[in-house]
């Protein structure tokens, strides 16, 4: 038990070594990479202000095609939405048709569930009058 115990607190110290090794080396080579690549796009063979005139067109065009795909989400689930109410009305409707149609057959049923003071009374020991009728 003793050496189980040790074995698993030596596995969890190395653990917790190699994530602390981990985050150092993304902590540190982030940066860095970012760094790398914005000096890559300065320092390519084009020019910085074509290179930048480019970034700016790519960043317009993106926020452009965002608009747009946002505004075409935003239609297709108003009209989801629409649609799903359309479904609801259209359901209960026809429950209500249902109830209309069939009411007399409910009220019908109904009258054979028994009320709780009913089922109370029932389970409960009979009355002198029930017991004189049953002799």
């Amino acid at each position: 038990m003793i050496i189980n115990a040790i074995k698993r607190k030596r596995q969890e110290i190395i653990r917790s070594r190699r994530r602390r090794k981990i985050a150092n080396i993304a902590k540190y080579s982030l940066p860095g990479l970012v760094i790398g690549v914005g000096c890559g796009l300065l320092l390519a063979p084009k020019s910085g202000k074509e290179t930048i005139l480019k970034i700016k067109s790519d960043v317009g065009n993106t926020k452009e095609n965002l608009e747009n795909k946002s505004k075409k989400i935003v239609k297709s689930v108003g009209s989801s939405i629409e649609n799903k109410r359309a479904k609801i009305a259209e359901s209960k409707k026809r429950i209500k048709e249902y109830f209309d149609k069939n009411n007399d057959l409910i009220e019908i049923k109904a009258s054979f569930v028994k009320e709780p003071d009913e089922i109370e009374k029932s389970n409960s020991e009979p009355d002198e009058s029930e017991l004189k009728d049953n002799k």
